[in-house]
């Protein structure tokens, strides 16, 4: 029986239900090359190279997607007034107003 929100595709290309899968890959010759390289140094053969720089890469990119950095909300400040100022116009008052905490 399919489970609900599965096609019948994602279904039959479960891991569990596959052994070894044949596949074409457009590479960059240089990409090619290195893998080759790779797996010339670790004594692999081509195909066994390739799947466990998949299963790194896979994996690195999992690891990357990691829960986002706590996220600061910042007071939002309305103004009686508005004031247009310039980045340096805010620069300098706030540099007067650590100048004069400090003193």
């Amino acid at each position: 029986m399919r489970s609900a929100g599965k096609s019948k595709l994602t279904e039959n290309w479960e891991t569990s239900k596959l052994g070894r899968m044949k596949t074409t890959l457009d590479l960059p010759d240089a990409l090619v090359l290195e893998i080759k390289r790779h797996a010339l140094n670790k004594g692999l053969k081509l195909k066994d190279a390739m799947a466990v720089l998949l299963k790194l890469g896979l994996k690195a990119g999992r690891s990357q997607t990691k829960a986002p950095a706590h996220r600061v909300t910042l007071p939002l400040i309305t103004c009686k007034q508005r004031a247009e100022l310039t980045p340096e116009q805010v620069a300098d008052a706030l540099l007067t107003q650590e100048v004069a905490w400090h003193s």
